[in-house]
């Protein structure tokens, strides 16, 4: 891969995951949720997000965020720093 291939992905994939990041973060998830997702790129040079392995709990809260239920365990924390 070229290294300008992995720079385009690489911020490709900073920035969608900041974007998840804040989207928890407002959401109410608390650090411990958003804190471990960052960029990777793949071997062949595709923009990934890595999101790690997270409790059910959490992911039961965000599918229900995603289908638009309100949060019932919202707490509110303050928004990720770039």
């Amino acid at each position: 891969m070229e290294m300008q291939t992995w720079r385009e992905s690489r911020a490709r994939a900073e920035s969608a995951a900041r974007s998840l990041r804040r989207a928890l973060a407002v959401a109410g998830f608390g650090e411990d949720v958003w804190r471990p997702i960052g960029p990777k790129v793949s071997r062949f040079g595709d923009a990934r997000v890595e999101i790690g392995c997270l409790p059910a709990d959490v992911v039961e809260r965000m599918a229900a965020a995603l289908r638009g239920e309100p949060d019932t365990g919202a707490t509110g924390p303050p928004e990720p720093a770039d």
